[in-house]
């Protein structure tokens, strides 16, 4: 068997591989979370979300998914990807909405990964909660616009995109995007933001 420890803010992560199956293993610094996320991927059952594998006392073992997270594709600087990113994360948030009822609240670019089999999946299950379409798409917006890595162009190009199709724009929205981004800022000590690179 061998390990990679992966990158994780809150929890420990690894890829394990192991008599040829390669998966995650997600150990929690919280059974709150452990449990959340382990009922939600028991009732996505593979669909948005990688497969649960098995369960442990403070663990989750879940399928591996391949392919580049939405960050990573955005920092591309590819227009019409960028274009069609956005309008693909709309479909998802509105099927995953009418399927569970629920919202995803802590919100990051990196926790979509495109697989070519599976079209979006969703990793990452620990925060979430019933909402409206409005509300997740206003987390995703302003989490976007505070992205350092992504040229503003191509930001600008996703979230058109992404929010035109959900029936909204940058500008009908501004106020609740820039509230939620100021409520990150503040998680992250920063007040330097400048709102007018996207609502100008």
């Amino acid at each position: 068997m061998t390990e990679k420890k992966l990158y994780s803010k809150k929890n420990e992560a690894y890829l394990i591989s192991e008599n040829k199956s390669i998966f995650i293993k997600k150990i929690f610094s919280s059974l709150t979370a452990k449990d959340d996320e382990e009922k939600l991927l028991k009732i996505l059952d593979g669909e948005f979300a990688p497969k649960l594998l098995f369960s442990n006392e403070n663990s989750l073992c879940i399928e591996y998914i391949e392919g580049m997270d939405y960050v990573d594709l955005l920092m591309l600087g590819e227009a019409e990807s960028a274009n069609f990113l956005g309008k693909f994360l709309a479909e998802f948030i509105i099927k995953f909405i009418k399927k569970t009822s629920l919202i995803l609240t802590d919100e990051n670019l990196h926790h979509y990964i495109l697989n070519k089999d599976k079209g979006i999946v969703r990793v990452d299950f620990e925060e979430y909660r019933e909402g409206t379409l409005k509300e997740w798409a206003t987390k995703i917006a302003a989490f976007s616009i505070l992205y350092d890595g992504i040229k503003i162009e191509i930001i600008k190009e996703f979230l058109n995109a992404f929010l035109t199709r959900l029936n909204y724009n940058l500008f009908s929205l501004k106020n609740e995007i820039i509230n939620e981004a100021e409520i990150i800022l503040k998680r992250r000590n920063r007040n330097d933001f400048d709102f007018s690179l996207y609502f100008d």
